[in-house]
């Protein structure tokens, strides 16, 4: 009985030696957080975002069937209505043209004042759309399978239609190459005259596409869980298993590629409060880093030069993490999903887009403080210790007390034994 006593004891002592080490490491500093600039709320969920390269001006892609143009301080420059849900919105490369595109199945292409310069009915509602560095050519994906490619003046180039839904489309700012992702889990690229260069099978859905400025690199993004890198001809430079559905972005000159996950499950998307890696790689396929946060990623974006990488997540946060996969802040936009974010080119300003219909922009330059005021994972309690830790040190405590308790009742019995046995031989002496 002792050494039963004595056992419990020790696995205690155990235990208490390996919950410290976590629970001190939990209570280490958080990565700073930031105050944004200002939030604009809209009509209706913000699915689409893109900012220009000097951070002047943000598009907003909204599904209370509305395309925004707004300013750097937050004012609403302009709004043009559609008669769908608006899906996808981009900015020229000069900051002179806005093209969206609706569930209303039309591709709207306008200057940057907000006059419509032209719109064309699709196949289908348009699930995303790309333009060339100065808008020479505008690129369209529809979820009927349709891919199209127009010039700045309206004219219809050519299209494609791959006999499946498409979900994403790319195009390499000199226009030399498109290239679109498919239910079919094939990725498509075409020269600017329509010509069917390539096509490469996956194992499940295509949901990301990037192109360097040049068209020399192609990156993809799949359900099957992996990250694809091609040159301009299709030959696969290398692959690699990320986990989770893949999120890509890649610096115009193809030298740093940023990727984000999440997963799927039965085909609905799911965030989970569990680590999933969001890694930067080169295009050459080295892996510079890898991250894990409690949260899926739902889109992500690069600066040009590869110095910032800023991710948005399920649970509602925005990341910026610095081209050693270091935090520079996080933000966290509570009971929210974060369903787009964008960069400017240099890295100074981002903007978030949220399922509550928040436009969200941020300083990369703003930051506060040592630990976020909302911790990436379930709730903190009062003086910045989190509830986990409280709970695992009641447990410890109430473990201590416990063993402590029975080896106390086990000694007591003990005397009681001894003192009954002394008081028979006394009896039996008599």
């Amino acid at each position: 009985m002792v050494f039963r006593k004595i056992g419990i004891l020790v696995m205690a002592i155990i235990l208490l030696s390996l919950l410290v080490p976590i629970l001190l490491y939990a209570q280490e500093e958080k990565p700073p957080t930031t105050n944004p600039l200002w939030i604009k709320e809209l009509g209706d969920t913000v699915w689409c975002v893109d900012l220009s390269p000097d951070g002047k001006y943000v598009a907003v892609a909204d599904w209370d069937d509305n395309i925004y143009l707004l300013d750097s301080k937050g004012n609403i420059l302009w709004t043009y209505s559609t008669e769908g849900n608006v899906w996808t919105v981009a900015i020229s490369e000069n900051s002179n043209y806005v093209v969206a595109g609706s569930k209303d199945k039309k591709l709207y292409f306008l200057d940057i004042s907000g006059e419509l310069l032209w719109s064309k009915q699709l196949d289908s509602y348009v699930t995303q759309v790309a333009l060339s560095g100065e808008g020479e050519y505008i690129a369209a994906s529809t979820v009927k399978g349709g891919v199209y490619c127009f010039s700045k003046a309206g004219e219809e180039l050519w299209r494609y239609n791959v006999g499946d839904k498409v979900w994403c489309v790319a195009i390499a700012r000199d226009g030399s190459l498109v290239a679109a992702g498919s239910s079919d889990k094939n990725i498509y690229t075409f020269d600017i005259d329509g010509n069917l260069l390539w096509k490469y099978e996956a194992d499940d859905t295509v949901t990301s596409i990037d192109i360097s400025a040049d068209g020399s690199y192609v990156v993809m993004g799949a359900q099957d869980e992996y990250l694809y890198v091609f040159d301009r001809d299709g030959n696969l430079l290398w692959s690699k298993m990320t986990g989770g559905t893949v999120w890509v972005a890649l610096t115009p000159d193809g030298k740093f590629l940023a990727t984000g996950s999440r997963v799927a499950v039965s085909g609905a998307e799911v965030g989970l409060p569990s680590g999933y890696s969001y890694e930067f790689k080169t295009v050459e396929g080295e892996r510079l880093w890898k991250v894990l946060i409690n949260s899926s990623v739902l889109d992500i974006d690069v600066s040009d030069d590869g110095e910032y990488v800023v991710l948005g997540s399920w649970d509602g946060f925005v990341y910026l993490l610095d081209k050693e996969g270091d935090y520079i802040w996080i933000y966290g936009l509570s009971g929210d999903r974060v369903y787009a974010v964008s960069i400017s080119s240099n890295g100074s300003y981002i903007v978030a887009g949220t399922k509550n219909s928040r436009v969200v922009f941020l300083s990369s330059s703003i930051v506060i403080g040592g630990k976020t005021d909302e911790k990436p994972s379930p709730g903190t309690a009062e003086g910045g210790i989190s509830f986990e830790v409280i709970v695992a040190l009641v447990i410890v405590v109430l473990i201590a007390l416990y063993v402590v308790k029975k080896i106390y009742e086990g000694k007591k019995r003990k005397e009681k034994i001894e003192k009954f046995r002394a008081t028979m031989r006394r009896k039996r002496q008599e």
